[in-house]
């Protein structure tokens, strides 16, 4: 099951289709919803309508929240980190980040590091539309003083 919803989320990131998808809100529902339909994800005219009916019928949307609360606990604040294929440096502030090698991609890092891409993006307010740059410093965890993903 788990790998059916990576290569799912894989599916949809690694279409440019989609990308205006990911300047959402992870919480915005209905615009996923119609934003899909856009995107040519559904031929069906009503798969908007369709898909948030299932959503608030099911409430669905309550685990959102669950979801949030779950990740707010879960954002590290100092973490160990072992690479053998990146040095990892410590910023004067105590945050550790490691220099971008060509080839270098999200994915590969999060299988590296063990975290999430969106965790990546937000420790280095990256949008989603960037990309990683070689010899770009990336940060392995939030600054001080933002912990909230």
């Amino acid at each position: 099951v788990y790998d059916s919803y990576v290569d799912h989320s894989d599916f949809l990131m690694r279409r440019s289709r989609y990308a205006f998808l990911f300047d959402l809100k992870i919480t915005d529902y209905k615009g996923w919803a119609k934003g899909l339909k856009k995107a040519g994800y559904a031929t069906n005219p009503k798969y908007p309508d369709l898909l948030i009916r299932i959503i608030e019928r099911h409430q669905l949307n309550d685990l959102d929240r669950l979801y949030k609360k779950k990740r707010d606990e879960e954002i590290p604040t100092e973490i160990e980190i072992d690479s053998k294929k990146h040095e990892i440096f410590v910023s004067d502030n105590r945050i550790k980040f490691i220099k971008v090698k060509k080839g270098d991609t999200f994915y590969s890092l999060e299988k590296e590091f063990g975290l999430r891409e969106g965790m990546l993006r937000k420790f280095n307010d990256m949008k989603k539309s960037m990309v990683l740059q070689e010899g770009q410093i990336l940060y392995l965890q939030p600054k001080r003083g933002k912990h909230k993903i």
